[in-house]
């Protein structure tokens, strides 16, 4: 007995059939069980409508790979998002939809997609549905919640070791090391700076920090500081005061600081 010639030519029956007195359309609700090579399926082989072509994911993802001009960190960024989603759960981290929310509204900030029109119209050009979308932010907002839990582990110490480690490893340290010690040619006592700074909106502060170098303080200052390794909100408001000053003091007719870097996202996003 050929159990395989069998199923073939049952296979065969079947697709006439169908082809001779089709079943009705399935519903909407179709319950489809997702199953490992589904999911490769969807995620690699499906195409996209870019413009007038069709392309499948894969054949996007191997551009990126090929062409973009950051394209080894692109994938390790990625990677490392994967390993932070990996270790969340298997250390049971969740998240709630509060905090879902807040990721949406700081990713539309950064992002500059405010509106309801303004973020349909970039899911339709990144091929996500809405609630592809949430599942991003969560992911996201777990991220972030492991991020903290490193931070409040690592207690006084904090990311400093962290972040300037990251920098020696992709050979930027240097040229930020130069930048600091400029910047503390013009350094003032604490006392004076915040006597100066007393009638200063904190919101205000942070506004002009981000129009002035780029870094977009994207959500509350005690959360923002907590997450980029400030010892507290008060901490982040006397080195925005400080940064202010010095740039003020630096800045060469042309208004750009001197010693001035590229303009950046800040403290990045998960």
């Amino acid at each position: 007995m050929d159990v395989k010639a069998d199923d073939a030519r049952l296979l065969m029956r079947t697709l006439r059939a169908f082809l001779e007195d089709p079943p009705p359309p399935c519903g909407a609700d179709l319950d489809v069980a997702r199953t490992a090579s589904l999911d490769t399926l969807y995620d690699r082989e499906r195409y996209v409508g870019v413009g007038d072509q069709r392309v499948t994911l894969d054949e996007i993802a191997e551009l990126v790979h090929l062409r973009h001009p950051r394209s080894s960190a692109v994938n390790a960024d990625a990677l490392n998002r994967a390993l932070a989603l990996a270790l969340a759960r298997l250390l049971h981290v969740d998240v709630t939809e509060v905090e879902v929310d807040q990721e949406i509204a700081r990713w539309q900030g950064r992002h500059q997609r405010r509106t309801d029109q303004e973020l349909t119209g970039w899911l339709k050009d990144n091929h996500l549905s809405g609630e592809e979308f949430r599942q991003l932010a969560r992911e996201g907002a777990l991220c972030r919640a492991l991020w903290r839990w490193v931070l409040s582990w690592r207690q006084a110490e904090r990311s400093t070791r962290l972040v300037l480690d990251h920098l020696r490893w992709n050979d930027e340290y240097a040229g930020r090391a130069v930048e600091a010690a400029r910047t503390v040619q013009v350094r003032d006592l604490a006392v004076d700076l915040i006597r100066e700074f007393a009638c200063t909106d904190p919101e205000e502060l942070a506004r002009e920090h981000g129009e002035r170098t780029g870094v977009l303080i994207d959500t509350d200052l005690g959360s923002w500081a907590e997450e980029a390794g400030f010892d507290s909100a008060e901490h982040l408001l006397l080195a925005l005061a400080r940064d202010r000053r010095a740039a003020a003091r630096t800045e060469d007719p042309t208004g750009v600081p001197a010693g001035g870097v590229g303009r950046s996202s800040g403290g990045g996003s998960p």
